[in-house]
């Protein structure tokens, strides 16, 4: 997604704030348009409606999240600070937008088609990203030479989704009390 100017971005960053808060169907564009600081005609003139913003919202957030977990990362670290790094990140994210998450998982049927492609695409750039850190191990020697990148970058995200969403949001763990080793050392070193 390209953002034309803050302006944009200040809208953008206000609709996660009212949808986290209301949830869909709650949130009002004069609210949205409040919290951003502009006039509600504004937001017209860079959204058709609050199904649009909605849809751009989470295209947003979605681009922020590849584009932090791959300015978060130090590549010259070892594979297992790198996982450690990435597990971390993700526990982060999903506790400082814990409601943006539940408002996304809530509202699929606010979601349109385009919006669904456009959030496997960023999936699939997501797993790419984590791959990338899988192949640049297998070569230094880091891990196995006959494991599948893919693969592994697919359980390793799934796996640590799974395992902050239920930290976060089942068992109200605060994010850092959470320990992501024993799911970093499952990945590295397997279950025999």
């Amino acid at each position: 997604m390209t953002i034309k100017n803050q302006k944009e971005k200040d809208i953008l960053e206000a609709a996660v704030k009212v949808f986290s808060r209301n949830g869909y169907h709650s949130s009002k564009m004069q609210e949205i348009a409040d919290q951003a600081s502009v006039g509600k005609g504004t937001l017209y003139e860079y959204f058709k409606g609050k199904s649009h913003l909605f849809e751009e919202m989470m295209v947003y957030c979605m681009d922020k999240y590849i584009d932090e977990l791959k300015n978060g990362i130090n590549k010259s670290k070892n594979i297992e600070d790198i996982l450690m790094d990435i597990a971390r990140f993700h526990g982060k994210f999903l506790k400082d937008h814990l409601d943006m998450v539940q408002t996304f998982m809530n509202n699929t049927t606010n979601i349109s088609d385009d919006i669904r492609c456009k959030a496997f695409a960023h999936r699939e750039l997501l797993i790419n990203t984590i791959t990338s850190y899988i192949e640049e191990a297998k070569e230094s020697g880091s891990i196995r030479k006959d494991i599948d990148e893919k693969v592994c970058a697919m359980t390793l995200f799934g796996t640590l989704n799974q395992f902050y969403t239920n930290k976060i949001y089942i068992e109200k763990e605060e994010f850092q009390d959470i320990d992501p080793y024993p799911i970093v050392d499952i990945i590295l070193n397997g279950i025999k």
